[in-house]
C-alpha cells in the first residue's frame, strides 16, 4: 500500500501544478477581449491647434507641445516598458517588464512580469467597465493577490485619470477635460471617470514639457492603518516622440514623493508607444 501511495504522489503533484497553471491561464485569457475593446476606439479627428483655444496658457503650451499639428487624435495607446517595482517602503527594487493598453477615460490593463529567482511573479492590474481588479501569481502558479471591490476600483480610477497624460488627446476639451490655471507653470485638469471627477495637477515647463503630476488617489492604507485618499505623485522626464506624440518616457511614481514618509514604488522607461 505504501509503495502504491508513493507512486501516486508525483502524479498528484503534477496534477496540482497543472491545475494552478490552467487557473492562471484562464484569468489571463479573459483579459483578451477587454484588451481588444480598449484598443478599438480609433481617432475621430486630427489635431487643429484651435482645439486648444480657451484653455489656460500652461495647458495650451503642453497640449501643442505633446501633439504635433495634423496628428490623428488617438483615444488609446499600447505601451511596452521596463523598470523596477517595490512591494514595500524600503524594499528591494525588483526588475519589471510590462505592457499596457491605456484608453482614458474608459479603462486600462497593465500586465507585467516582476522579480527574479524564487521572488518572481506575474499578473495584471485593470480598470474595465467601471470595475478595478488585481490578480498576481508567484512563479506564475501560486495566487498571491486577488483584489476587487470598491476601494480597488476607486484607486484604479484615479490611476487611469493620472495616466491620461500618456494619451494627450484625451485631455482636450472636446473630450470633456476641464482645465484651470494655478500659475504660469501649473494647471489642473479634471476628467470624469465613470461619473466620478478626478483632478490632476500638472507642472509644465516653458517649452510645454510635463515635469510632475499629482492627484489625490484612494489608498487602502492612507495612514494609521485607515483607508482614504492620499497624494499620489509622478515625476516625469526623458521625452520621446511616437507617431506625432511627444510624451514623458521616464516615470517615477509613488505616494507623497518628497515627503519624509514617501513611498516611491514604481519607476519605468517606456520602450514603445503605439497610438490608435
Amino acid at each position: 500500500m505504501r509503495r502504491r501511495w508513493l507512486s501516486v504522489l508525483p502524479l498528484a503533484a503534477a496534477g496540482g501544478v497543472l491545475g494552478l497553471w490552467a487557473a492562471r491561464a484562464r484569468q489571463e485569457q479573459a483579459l483578451e477581449p477587454m484588451w481588444r475593446e480598449l484598443q478599438a476606439p480609433g481617432a475621430d479627428a486630427a489635431l487643429d491647434p484651435a482645439m486648444a483655444d480657451g484653455v489656460p496658457e500652461p495647458a495650451r503650451r503642453y497640449l501643442l507641445h505633446a501633439i504635433a499639428p495634423g496628428t490623428p487624435l488617438a483615444r488609446s495607446v499600447r505601451l511596452t516598458m521596463h523598470g523596477t517595482l517595490r512591494l514595500s517602503p524600503g524594499g528591494e527594487a525588483l526588475p519589471m517588464r510590462a505592457e499596457q493598453v491605456l484608453a482614458p477615460p474608459s479603462g486600462f490593463i497593465w500586465r507585467a512580469r516582476v522579480g527574479r529567482g524564487v521572488m518572481r511573479f506575474r499578473g495584471f492590474d485593470r480598470y474595465v467597465h467601471a470595475r478595478g481588479a488585481m490578480r498576481w501569481w508567484l512563479l506564475g502558479l501560486i495566487p498571491i493577490v486577488r483584489a476587487d471591490g470598491a476601494g480597488v476600483t476607486r484607486s484604479a480610477a484615479g490611476r487611469l485619470a493620472g495616466e491620461a497624460v500618456i494619451v494627450p488627446g484625451a485631455l482636450l476639451p472636446r473630450y470633456g477635460a476641464a482645465w484651470e490655471a494655478v500659475d504660469d507653470t501649473t494647471a489642473r485638469v479634471r476628467l470624469t471617470v465613470d461619473g466620478e471627477p478626478v483632478t490632476t495637477t500638472l507642472r509644465i515647463d516653458g517649452q510645454g514639457r510635463l515635469r510632475h503630476a499629482s492627484l489625490m488617489r484612494w489608498r487602502e492604507d492612507a495612514g494609521g492603518g485607515a483607508a482614504g485618499y492620499a497624494r499620489f505623485d509622478v515625476e516625469l522626464g526623458g521625452e520621446r516622440t511616437f507617431g506625432g506624440y511627444t510624451i514623458p518616457a521616464h516615470l517615477r511614481a509613488g505616494w507623497r514623493l518628497g515627503e519624509p514618509d514617501e513611498f516611491p514604488f514604481f519607476e519605468a522607461t517606456l520602450d514603445s508607444a503605439e497610438y490608435r
